[in-house]
């Protein structure tokens, strides 16, 4: 089901009170679905998709994601969520658009920085990785991810001393050393 239609489509069954989710493999569990019946707010939404995403379906909490989107859109929360679902299953280029969205809403918040800069690494884009890196140890220093991401991106670039410079100050991590 393309993703664009999809949000449409679920509009549609849920207007006719359809006992299921659309023919995309994407089923609710039951209170969701009830929940769904009763009136599908972008909260309920946003239950669908975190309870798909518990259970690594990205693609239907990513349809979750955008429906809740129309019915509230604008909501750095529900970008960022939308922008994950997509990194989760593999769709790191698609991915993009919502997470820096999402960070032009809420500049100061560190996850979605680190999931851009993970999709940017992914998409090979190590520049771009590299600075999105930085604006994330701005916004948390000691931030493990973010300082794990800002070594890999220097030493892709050849820079081991710094490397150590920059793990040197952090607090001690096994998994970062």
């Amino acid at each position: 089901m393309s993703r664009n239609l999809a949000p449409y489509v679920i509009a549609l069954i849920l207007a006719f009170c359809a006992p299921a989710w659309p023919d995309s493999g994407c089923t609710p569990p039951p209170p969701l679905k009830a929940k769904l019946r009763v009136g599908a707010t972008a909260e309920v939404y946003s239950q669908l998709g975190a309870w798909f995403g518990e259970h690594k379906q990205f693609e239907c909490a990513a349809d979750a994601y955008e429906s809740a989107l129309k019915l509230k859109p604008g909501s750095s929360r529900l970008t960022y969520l939308l922008g994950l679902s997509l990194f989760s299953g593999g769709h790191a280029g698609a991915a993009i658009a919502s997470l820096k969205e999402s960070i032009a809403i809420a500049p100061n918040v560190l996850q979605p920085h680190v999931i851009l800069a993970s999709a940017l690494e992914r998409l090979q884009r190590n520049e771009e990785a590299k600075a999105e890196w930085q604006i994330a140890l701005r916004i948390d220093p000691h931030s493990p991810v973010a300082l794990d991401g800002m070594a890999r991106a220097l030493l892709r670039a050849g820079k081991p001393v710094e490397v150590i410079s920059l793990l040197g100050t952090s607090p001690p991590d096994e998994n970062l050393w």
